[in-house]
């Protein structure tokens, strides 16, 4: 009499003979109280496949029902294998979609950045022609106060990791906000001539303002806005600009 686990070995090596190209691990279990002769079962990584027998037809199950089986679990594991390089393209195409509008949006920050500057430079030269000691005299309070204690937090900080010889500079601590508040309040007078549209111009810092908030907080921004942010800082730094003309 044939020994069970020898009958086992042999139906291993008829899994991996029959299908071509699979060089994983057949598992075996023989036992009682099955609803079937035979199921199987294939890994999620193509690895492994699964054999369970009803003990009561085992091995006669096998012998007569062995190529339908190899049959069925060769044209699961071709499906598998093609949902899985589907999975794996539909992957590939988020990942290139993801790295474009990386790219697109680390653009849109530079050039925020950049208009930051500009509005900086053009605050500081404009209010620094009226008076020289304008940070104190053209400035409310209440911004003064909020730029220093970032200015101050900020070097606190610097000076823990070593670093002393740096230059500080309190406009830069200024909030987005806080340019509106600067050029428009009792200022505005000094920036009439570059900003003649005050309510315009007004309500595109406001909107830079909620996109830029978007952006730096890793919220959701449509295409739309991209645009529209784009279009507004063009127009405030072409009046810049041509102010310098």
């Amino acid at each position: 009499m044939v020994d069970q686990e020898e009958i086992i070995d042999k139906i291993k090596k008829n899994v991996k003979n029959w299908i071509i190209g699979f060089d994983g691990e057949v598992e075996i279990k023989v036992g009682p109280w099955r609803m079937f002769d035979i199921s199987y079962e294939i890994s999620d990584d193509l690895n492994t496949i699964k054999l369970d027998f009803y003990s009561v037809n085992f091995p006669q199950s096998w012998n007569h029902y062995c190529f339908e089986v190899i049959n069925d679990i060769v044209f699961k594991m071709n499906k598998m294998i093609e949902k899985q390089k589907y999975k794996a393209r539909i992957k590939e195409l988020e990942a290139q979609v993801e790295s474009r509008e990386s790219a697109e949006l680390k653009s849109v920050r530079e050039s925020l950045h950049k208009f930051e500057e500009k509005i900086r430079t053009l605050i500081k030269s404009i209010l620094a022609k009226s008076d020289i000691n304008w940070w104190n005299t053209k400035i409310s309070p209440q911004i003064r106060e909020k730029s220093t204690k970032r200015l101050e937090s900020e070097k606190t900080e610097d000076h823990k990791r070593g670093l002393f010889n740096k230059d500080y500079d309190v406009i830069e601590f200024l909030d987005f906000s806080d340019y509106e508040g600067i050029i428009f309040s009792k200022n505005y007078n000094l920036f009439k001539e570059i900003f003649q549209e005050k309510n315009l111009i007004h309500v595109f810092l406001k909107e830079i303002a909620k996109m830029r908030n978007k952006i730096f907080h890793t919220r959701t921004i449509t295409k739309d806005e991209l645009v529209l942010l784009s279009h507004f800082m063009k127009i405030i730094l072409n009046l810049i600009e041509a102010s310098e003309k």
